[in-house]
């Protein structure tokens, strides 16, 4: 709860960038809600499949590819249409929110396993 609380952050900071550069601000805020989409289903994975005794290899491949087309799509897209989304500010996107979550995961004193 507290990644997506961050996460969220992070996608509204992007709103004053629109004002700034249309590009980047529009990059960033897709790239922050991929990571949104991206912990909300490794949460649900984590607690339908790995936790549970019905643990089935298709269903692990098939998130595997979910998880990769919902990072590579925008970025490859971005570098497609460059003049409405910058791909600089997607990765940048991406790093941040995996440096912050990584962070909150290393100074967090719950013993639960968080999905980063």
């Amino acid at each position: 709860m507290k990644l997506r609380k961050i996460y969220v952050f992070l996608l509204l900071a992007g709103l004053p960038l629109l004002v700034w550069n249309y590009p980047i601000a529009i990059g960033w805020m897709i790239g922050q809600l991929v990571m949104i989409i991206l912990v909300t289903a490794r949460t649900a994975f984590y607690e339908k499949i790995l936790v549970g005794s019905n643990f089935k290899m298709n269903q692990y491949v098939s998130y595997v590819l979910f998880t990769i087309a919902l990072i590579a799509g925008p970025l490859l897209f971005s570098f497609f249409f460059r003049e409405l989304i910058e791909p600089l500010a997607v990765f940048a996107a991406y790093f941040v929110s995996r440096i912050l979550t990584f962070l909150v995961n290393l100074f967090s004193k719950e013993k639960t396993n968080n999905a980063s």
